[in-house]
């Protein structure tokens, strides 16, 4: 792959992007503020993926999800629906 990355992280981003992107505004909302209130989101309610919410949700994943593998599309269903 280009710029170095690996195959699986770009899917794992990938997945966790269009998971999350598919979700209602309001639920995607919903997340970054339960996400803030564990003080691993750190920027504006909007609704909108980025660096931010990816770092937020990957984080989330690592303490509280056991490191779900999130190359799995059913993994990052039960990530989102977890927070």
């Amino acid at each position: 792959m280009s710029c170095g990355i690996k195959k699986s992280e770009q899917l794992k981003s990938n997945y966790l992007r269009d998971g999350f992107n598919q979700l209602s505004v309001t639920q995607r909302k919903i997340i970054q503020k339960r996400l803030a209130a564990r003080n691993l989101y750190k920027y504006g309610i909007d609704g909108k993926y980025g660096p931010g919410t990816q770092g937020a949700l990957l984080t989330f994943n690592k303490k509280f999800m056991r490191n779900l593998n999130l190359s799995k599309k059913s993994s990052v269903s039960r990530l989102l629906g977890k927070i």
